[in-house]
C-alpha cells in the first residue's frame, strides 16, 4: 500500500474524484480514484429517479467538503474501470 498527499481536484460523484497527487521531487500526476469501501448512489446509471436525487445530493455535500482541499490517501490497486481505488 502506498500512502500520498493529494489535492482534490474534482468530485465526479460522491465515492468518485480526479486528485492531483504528490509524488514528491515536485512531481505531481493527475488521476482518477474511487473510494474504497463506499458506495454512493449512481448520478450516471441510476436504477431509479431518487437514486440521482440520491446521489446529486451526495456529490453536493462531497464538493462542499473535499473540492480544493489537501487530502492523504493509500492506494492499492486499478479496479476494472482504471481508477485507484484509495483510502
Amino acid at each position: 500500500m502506498y500512502t500520498y498527499i493529494a489535492k482534490v481536484n474534482r468530485v465526479i460523484d460522491a465515492d468518485t474524484m480526479v486528485v492531483i497527487i504528490d509524488l514528491g521531487f515536485s512531481v505531481q500526476i493527475k488521476e482518477t480514484i474511487r473510494v474504497l469501501n463506499y458506495n454512493a448512489p449512481e448520478i450516471f446509471k441510476p436504477k431509479t429517479p431518487l437514486e440521482k436525487l440520491s446521489g446529486l445530493a451526495a456529490k453536493a455535500k462531497a464538493q462542499t467538503i473535499l473540492e480544493g482541499k489537501e487530502i492523504q490517501i493509500q492506494t492499492k490497486k486499478k479496479d476494472k474501470y482504471g481508477r485507484y481505488l484509495a483510502t
